[in-house]
């Protein structure tokens, strides 16, 4: 689910900078552009949620990750990266 929301958003992001497709314009530049954030959004937001039940990531990253699917900020790439150092061995 993720991963097919994030293809379809660097296509679409391929077709604005081309631009094939122009924002809030068509098919594409509209519905399809909010469907696949929304996939991502819900796919971080359920992956977070399942490591918080299962405690398979630290509480307070979790979190963050949780903060980032709800407000759909730039908290993203501060879970990315702590994500990151999380999954580097020791």
């Amino acid at each position: 689910m993720g991963v097919g929301g994030m293809l379809a958003g660097v296509l679409i992001d391929i077709g604005f900078a081309t631009g094939l497709v122009s924002f809030a314009e068509g098919p594409i530049g509209g519905p399809a552009f909010y469907i696949s954030e929304g996939l991502v959004l819900l796919w971080l937001l359920a992956i977070n949620m399942l490591a918080l039940r299962f405690n398979t990531l630290e509480r307070g990253l979790a979190l963050l990750g949780i903060g980032s699917a709800l407000t759909a900020t730039l908290l993203y790439p501060v879970w990315a990266i702590r994500l990151s150092r999380a999954l580097q061995p020791v």
